[in-house]
């Protein structure tokens, strides 16, 4: 027999889960390496901090709207995902800027 507890089981714990630890990591690690290697006011800050939030954020709404829809818990896990891995195509856009940055110096 289920008790009424099983039901509606409590949801909502995201700080235990490992992608929200992972995504809450990513975010810090985005906050210091924009600070600390883009210029201030380059608009890519704003954009990758704002991913890197969306991420984490999206991860925490999954998770406690979880025990009411399964199916929202997986849209905005997955909306979290997205979000995140269009962080590393920022690091690619950074990496490919960066290196025709250093092709110019070098032709000079």
């Amino acid at each position: 027999m289920q008790s009424d507890n099983d039901f509606l089981p409590q949801q909502g714990a995201y700080r235990d889960l490992i992608a929200f630890c992972k995504a809450e990591c990513i975010y810090d690690v985005t906050r210091y390496f924009t600070g600390k290697f883009l210029q201030h006011g380059d608009r890519t800050i704003d954009q990758m901090v704002q991913t890197a939030r969306s991420g984490k954020q999206n991860i925490a709404e999954g998770s406690a709207v979880g025990a009411t829809s399964k199916e929202s818990e997986i849209k905005l896990t997955n909306v979290a995902r997205a979000s995140l891995q269009e962080l590393l195509r920022a690091d690619d856009s950074g990496r490919t800027r960066s290196t025709r940055s250093s092709k110019r110096a070098g032709d000079e």
